[in-house]
């Protein structure tokens, strides 16, 4: 009662005259800036608990020195600052030149801001996409690929598009492997395995193994081993030394035969490949033939199997180890067709596997293995003749050319 009644009895010009000098001492002391911040003993009825609070993020580089006079800050003070619920935190941490998006707390730990982060746009020039696809040309194996990457980069716009439309074939594209899908070089590898059996005192390597092995391209370390398991069993696998030094003989061995031209004539083309090959480059299809073997060593396999490999273009060989997934990305690269609208061709569970990371459909040939192995692959055949080019957009039904916004997969690769 006696609070109110000595309130009644202020004078209220000097009532509004304190209240006045009140709010512009307030006004100017948490409008300065932080090193002019004193801490205070907040009034009962204008305690700080009630103001919203906006975690701020301190930066490294600006250093806070304790024995500056007029700063007697603590750290639990810092992180939060009472703000007026009158005040914008944007704007007030903009007054106090602390960036609460990119800088570092006192701790040295990211802080979480409660306001909402404004989302980052990549701003892509006009020639973006050539820029890339020269990039991604140029690195060659060295770059990691991703699919959703590859088919924003080749989605088609403007005339490309319409042209798409009028004739589909012309926007898909066929991965072929060299070895064991394309040609048949089961008797061109049997001596050479022949050859190494005899100089590692292994036993004598069977026809249907060396088939087996030879669609796994065995001159990396993984691969070979594969293959020596394939061939020779458990009795083929050596000490790791020995093996280095066995998939260097062979390697070397392949590559001289190659070289000196023995035992190419023994090179021939699957059953129907040829013909089927014709038949879609005739439709304007975009094929590619992946290999293992350098450049040199697959033209000329190639041309000992009467095959012409100029006519399927300068970049159609794409050559190169690592991954499967990879390799096919790379020959979808190099045709410049996105790997959703790419078929890649196959004869072995592993191929149909390597097919669907790489974000394309699998065609299947049961050259060796049954039908019921390759049954994970969208379409399998028995022979190449069973499988026309009119059959490409029957695959392909679910999928359209319209221009498609994606998204890189990871951060990364933006």
């Amino acid at each position: 009662e006696d609070e109110y009644e000595e309130e009644a009895e202020e004078d209220p010009e000097e009532r509004a005259a304190r209240l006045k000098a009140e709010r512009k001492a307030k006004k100017k002391l948490y409008q300065s800036r932080l090193g002019r911040l004193k801490p205070r003993d907040p009034e009962p009825d204008d305690h700080p608990d009630d103001w919203p609070k906006v975690p701020i993020k301190i930066p490294r580089k600006k250093e806070l020195d304790p024995s500056a006079e007029g700063l007697k800050v603590e750290h639990e003070l810092v992180k939060a600052v009472a703000l007026p619920k009158h005040e914008n935190p944007a704007v007030y941490a903009d007054d106090l030149d602390i960036d609460l998006e990119n800088d570092l707390d006192i701790d040295g730990e990211e802080s979480i801001s409660e306001m909402e982060k404004p989302q980052r746009r990549v701003v892509r020039g006009a020639n973006w996409r050539s820029e890339r696809y020269k990039f991604l040309l140029d690195a060659g194996a060295n770059a990691l690929l991703d699919p959703s990457e590859l088919n924003e980069l080749f989605t088609p716009r403007g005339s490309v598009l319409q042209r798409f439309r009028q004739n589909p074939l012309i926007a898909y594209g066929v991965v072929v492997p060299l070895e064991g899908v394309l040609l048949d070089t089961t008797a061109f590898h049997y001596e050479t395995w022949k050859r190494l059996a005899k100089r590692y005192g292994l036993p004598r390597p069977s026809v249907d193994g060396v088939r087996m092995a030879t669609s796994l391209a065995p001159y990396d370390a993984e691969s070979f081993e594969n293959s020596v398991y394939r061939i020779f069993g458990r009795v083929g696998l050596q000490s790791h030394d020995i093996m280095v030094q066995m998939r260097q003989d062979f390697v070397n061995a392949v590559f001289k035969r190659i070289d000196r031209r023995i035992g190419l004539d023994s090179v021939t083309t699957m059953d129907g490949a040829a013909q089927w090959i014709q038949g879609i480059l005739k439709e304007g299809v975009h094929m590619s033939i992946v290999t293992k073997l350098p450049k040199t060593e697959a033209v000329a396999l190639m041309e000992a199997a009467g095959l012409n490999p100029e006519a399927l273009g300068p970049n159609a060989i794409v050559t190169g180890e690592g991954p499967e997934s990879q390799i096919l990305l790379r020959a979808s690269l190099a045709m410049m067709r996105q790997p959703r609208l790419t078929v890649a061709v196959t004869d072995r569970p592993a191929g149909t596997m390597a097919a669907q990371e790489a974000g394309m459909r699998s065609l299947s040939i049961t050259s060796r293995y049954s039908k019921f192995e390759l049954d994970g692959s969208d379409v399998v055949v028995a022979k190449y003749d069973e499988f026309v080019p009119t059959d490409l957009r029957r695959m392909f039904s679910d999928q359209d050319f319209e221009a498609t916004e994606y998204l890189f997969a990871s951060p990364e690769v933006q």
